[in-house]
């Protein structure tokens, strides 16, 4: 009952902040008073689907960020590291947030561990195009 106890209230909990797509959603939703558009780069892993699920608005599933499929202004969720190929194409963006991702439903030790986890998080970014 105590480990259930600890699981439920605690342990499991604290794990959802690094789960960004509904971090990230949430955020949207209460950051984005214009209702801008919304769009989500291709992530090659489920990490898009609680993005889509837990987003108030329709999302739009870019398969590379051109930049080019929605009209402009709008937000985008994409890897941070994602970002430079952005500027090399010319495309004017802000950057409003960032959440720190991890595939929650495949754990590893070296995540549980506090001294090794920042090497398994990626940066995701929530930006608005211009």
């Amino acid at each position: 009952f105590m480990v259930n106890l600890y699981l439920g209230l605690s342990f499991y909990p604290s794990l959802m902040k690094y789960q960004a797509g509904s971090e990230a959603a949430a955020w949207i939703n209460s950051h984005n008073p214009r209702n801008l558009p919304v769009a989500v780069t291709e992530l090659n892993d489920d990490d898009e689907t609680p993005f889509t699920f837990y987003c108030h608005q329709p999302v739009t599933l870019m398969k590379n960020s051109s930049g080019d499929i929605l009209i402009k202004p709008y937000l985008l969720y994409l890897k941070k590291d994602e970002l430079n190929s952005l500027t090399k194409k010319g495309i004017r963006f802000n950057t409003l947030s960032t959440f720190k991702r991890y595939p929650v439903m495949r754990l590893t030790h070296t995540f549980l561990d506090k001294g090794t986890r920042d090497k398994e998080l990626t940066d995701m970014v929530v930006i608005e195009v211009e």
